[in-house]
């Protein structure tokens, strides 16, 4: 079955019109995941917020599943210990 893989940045979203041949959906998902976390890391700046997904779609276009990453930073008001709790 052919999956197209529409990709989404901080709300810019771009349609796959290529796709991809695949036996099944559980290896598009696959592919959306290894594809999302490539991309997630060549294009992560410091910001204090970036979203990512990939939908994957049918020819048809029916939204089959979504591979969605947020990554964000945090500022805290006092020293994190190693367990992630604040000190006093």
């Amino acid at each position: 079955m052919r999956y197209f893989f529409d990709f989404c940045a901080n709300g810019v979203e771009t349609r796959d019109v290529d796709g991809v041949d695949l036996p099944d959906l559980e290896s598009a998902k696959q592919e959306a995941f290894r594809a999302l976390a490539s991309i997630a890391k060549e294009e992560c700046a410091p910001a204090s917020a970036a979203n990512f997904a990939i939908a994957i779609r049918t020819e048809a276009g029916v939204c089959l599943s979504r591979v969605a990453a947020r990554f964000t930073i945090d500022e805290v008001a006092a020293p994190l210990r190693a367990s992630g709790i604040a000190s006093n």
